[in-house]
C-alpha cells in the first residue's frame, strides 16, 4: 500500500518535471489525468492490503467458535506437530489469523496462538464475558432497561452486532451487550441486522 503510493507520487513528480510549460492547459489536463490514476492506484492498494485466507478466501482475521469441548491447539498445521494447548470449552470465541489447507491458525482471548484443524471450528459467533458482571439491555440504544447480568468467563451466543453493541443469548436471557464487556466481535463490526 505505502510502497505503491510512494511510487505513484514519484511518477507524478517525474512526469510533471518533464512537461513542456509552453502548453500549460495540456499540462494541467495531463496532471489531472495522472492525479485520477494516482487515486485509483491508492484505492487498489488499499484493497490489496485487505487480507483473506489462502484456503477459504474469507477475511483474516475473523471470529469463529470452537466446535467441541476438547480442541487440540498445535504448534504447527498438522497432526505431526505437538499439542501446545487443549481447550475444554465448546463455543469459545477465537480469531482465525491464518490458514493453511485444512488448518487454521487461531488466537484466543489471552493472545495464545496455534493451529487447529478446520473441523474443530464453526462459523457461528459467540462471546466470552470479560467484565465481572456484564449488563444485558433490552435494546441497543435509546431508553434502555436492564434485563439481566452475566458473569465473567461465561460464553454466550451472538445473534447480531451493531456498531457498539451485540445481541446475545444465554439460556433464557436475550439482550444487548456493549462490545466493551466481552471478547468475540471487532470494534465496529456489524452483522445480522
Amino acid at each position: 500500500g505505502l510502497a505503491t503510493a510512494h511510487a505513484c507520487i514519484l511518477t507524478v513528480i517525474w512526469f510533471c518535471s518533464r512537461c513542456n510549460m509552453k502548453h500549460v492547459l495540456f499540462t494541467k489536463i495531463k496532471f489531472l489525468g495522472l492525479l485520477a490514476v494516482f487515486f485509483c492506484a491508492m484505492s487498489w492498494a488499499h484493497l490489496a492490503d485487505a487480507k483473506v485466507g489462502k484456503a477459504t478466501g474469507l477475511p483474516i482475521p475473523r471470529f469463529v467458535s470452537l466446535a467441541s469441548d476438547e480442541v487440540n491447539m498445535r504448534h504447527g498445521p498438522g497432526k505431526s506437530f505437538p499439542i501446545a494447548w487443549v481447550y475444554r470449552v465448546e463455543n469459545l470465541p477465537v480469531q482465525v489469523i491464518d490458514e493453511w489447507v485444512h488448518w487454521r491458525k487461531i488466537r484466543d482471548l489471552d493472545n495464545i496462538e496455534g493451529w487447529v484443524h478446520k473441523s474443530l471450528l464453526r462459523s457461528s459467533r459467540s462471546a466470552i464475558i470479560t467484565n465481572d458482571l456484564a449488563d444485558v439491555l433490552d435494546q441497543e440504544s435509546g431508553n434502555t432497561k436492564l434485563v439481566g447480568q452475566i458473569g465473567r468467563n461465561v460464553v454466550v451466543a451472538i445473534k447480531a452486532c451493531g456498531i457498539q453493541h451485540c445481541l446475545i443469548e444465554k439460556g433464557p436471557v436475550e439482550g444487548w451487550l456493549s462490545k466493551s464487556q466481552f471478547y468475540g466481535a471487532f470494534g465496529e463490526e456489524m452483522f445480522g441486522n
